[in-house]
């Protein structure tokens, strides 16, 4: 996704892509901010906004996207 985004990771992926990617190379690839999947805290002035999540945490993060007009893939 071009252009500047937010991530919202579910909290246990957090660790693991950590391993993965380091934060550095995630805003050098137009990521603005950090958000866990918890209590609604997304930042929903952002345009592009990128759920990673998995399981039932996934279907709450489709709540959330639901609730704005961001598309869901």
């Amino acid at each position: 996704m071009r252009g500047k985004k937010n991530l919202v990771f579910d909290r246990s992926l957090v660790g693991p892509i950590g391993t993965i990617v380091k934060v550095a190379t995630l805003k050098e690839y137009g990521v603005d901010k950090f958000f866990i999947l918890e209590n609604n805290n997304v930042d929903t002035s952002q345009h592009n906004v990128v759920f990673v999540a998995r399981g039932e945490v996934g279907r709450h993060a489709e709540t959330i996207a639901s609730m704005t007009s961001w598309p869901i893939f």
